[in-house]
């Protein structure tokens, strides 16, 4: 996950601040970064593992949720920070903004990058298992055994 999001952050930024690039150039690198943003779906696996098993499912609905949540959230972000640099030209009746308008909006597309990299490293490591202890304690017991009877 920290190295996607680095390398989320490193191609956003040059498509962000770097002038003048080409058509070619800008798909190539958003076709990078969307395979760099992609290691977002770990999340989902951070989540279940992170959670006792009766949990589950609830655990993987809520970062399902937050997924989906973030992005109205920042997508109205983005929109109020455009509207912040926009300097009340209209044309034909819609509002115009620059490309620097833009540029300064989608900074905290990178900035937000960066701050997912640093909440990584509050995350405790499973290394891909649920801890023994953990299973035991959520094993389904019943004391009716003749419901597995089979005479």
């Amino acid at each position: 996950m920290a190295t996607g999001a680095v390398l989320s952050a490193i191609i956003f930024c040059i498509i962000l601040y770097k002038p003048n690039l080409s058509i070619n150039a800008v798909n190539i690198l958003l076709f990078c970064f969307g395979i760099a943003y992609s290691a977002q779906a770990i999340v989902f696996a951070v989540g279940r593992e992170l959670s006792p098993t009766h949990a589950a499912a609830t655990a993987i609905a809520v970062t399902n949720m937050f997924v989906m949540l973030s992005g109205s959230i920042f997508e109205t972000t983005v929109g109020e920070f455009l509207k912040l640099g926009w300097d009340h030209t209209v044309i034909n009746g819609a509002p115009h903004y620059s490309g620097l308008d833009f540029t300064h909006a989608l900074t905290v597309i990178p900035v937000l990058l960066i701050s997912s990299l640093i909440l990584i490293f509050f995350l405790k490591e499973t290394h891909g298992h649920i801890a023994d202890n953990e299973i035991e304690k959520n094993k389904v017991v019943s004391d009716d055994d003749s419901m597995f009877d089979t005479r």
